[in-house]
This record gives structure tokens, C-alpha cells and sequence, in this order.
């Protein structure tokens, strides 16, 4: 089959809270990668006349994300976004989090990143504004996973021992972990 097109709607993000479990961020509407690049200038007097000449030094990535504030009719929140709120408060240690994103066909993006939250916005006809920016900080990882028809199976998973290192759920080790439990075993 031909690649096609794919519909930005179809991208999943998700953050991981502080138990290790990967959580959905939700009510997002739109999403901007903006990537960054510092160059070192390499011009010397044997470069070529008239041409400055460069290497890429260091490269950086910020993705925003635009949607809606999510809240409950009680005050309960969005969990995803709730937990970029707190993290959006905490500086420096502990601010730096696994964030995680998804291609609609599964391909998925993983790095530590801090976050920076907007709340708040609109007029009198206008849904309230939510949005953040997740800037990446170090490598970038291509994990694989299994899917459940809408969001990945591991994404509600916790990264422990009976994990596969790339920290996706390997289904039979679920399926034997949850006999265990119902079997009191």
C-alpha cells in the first residue's frame, strides 16, 4: 500500500506521570513542531571567497500544543493536562518528563521535556483556550507499540521489571500478570 496523507487529528501525546504510567493529554485542536538548530561557524581564510561555511553544533525541538482547557462540572481536570500544569510549576528538579507522540499508524516519538502552559483565552462565544509548549531536551527515542484500535495498549502501562525495555506491554506477560491477580496468585 501507498503512503498517504495522514490527518493531524490522528496524532496522540501523551506524558508520563511519576509512577512511570503514560497518560493522554486531551482537548488538543492543533500541533506545531518547531525544530531549532545552532550553527558554529566554520568560515576561516581557506574557505571559499565570499562563503561563510558552518556545522550544525547542536539541534532542539519545541512542539506546541494548542487546544482546549478540559474541566468537569465538579472541578475534576483532564489528567493529561492537569499533570503539565503541575509540572509547568516546578523548577529545577523533577520539571524534566517523559512526553511521548504518536503517529496515527503507531510511529512514535519519546524524550525527556520541560513545559510551558498557557491557560486561559477566548471571547464570549469561544471555547477556553489551553495550550503548551513541550521543549525537548536530549536524544530522541522511536519506541514501538501495540494498539488497541485508538490509543497504544502501553500507554496506560507502568514501566517495570515485567516490561520489555523499550517500555511497551508485551501482551502475553499482561495476560499472565492478570490471571496471576484474578487467580490470587
Amino acid at each position: 500500500m501507498q503512503p498517504a496523507k495522514v490527518l493531524a487529528r490522528g496524532w496522540r501525546f501523551e506524558v508520563q506521570d511519576d509512577d512511570g504510567w503514560f497518560i493522554p493529554i486531551r482537548g488538543i485542536s492543533s500541533f506545531t513542531p518547531n525544530p531549532t538548530v545552532v550553527f558554529a561557524d566554520a568560515t576561516d581564510f581557506d574557505s571559499p571567497e565570499g562563503a561563510e561555511e558552518h556545522t550544525p553544533a547542536v539541534r532542539g525541538l519545541t512542539i506546541t500544543l494548542q487546544g482546549y482547557y478540559l474541566e468537569g462540572p465538579s472541578g475534576e481536570r483532564d489528567p493529561g493536562q492537569a499533570r503539565i500544569e503541575r509540572l509547568d510549576t516546578v523548577a529545577p528538579e523533577g520539571s524534566l518528563t517523559r512526553f511521548r507522540l504518536w503517529s496515527p499508524a503507531g510511529n512514535g516519538y519519546e524524550f525527556d521535556a520541560s513545559y510551558n502552559v498557557t491557560v486561559g483565552g477566548g471571547s464570549t462565544t469561544d471555547n477556553t483556550a489551553w495550550s503548551v509548549e513541550v521543549t525537548k531536551t536530549g536524544p530522541v527515542a522511536r519506541p514501538s507499540m501495540f494498539l488497541d484500535g485508538d490509543w497504544p495498549l502501553d500507554g496506560d502501562m507502568a514501566l517495570d521489571g515485567d516490561m520489555a525495555l523499550n517500555g511497551n506491554a508485551n501482551p502475553l506477560e499482561l495476560l499472565w500478570m492478570f490471571l496471576q491477580e484474578a487467580l490470587g496468585e
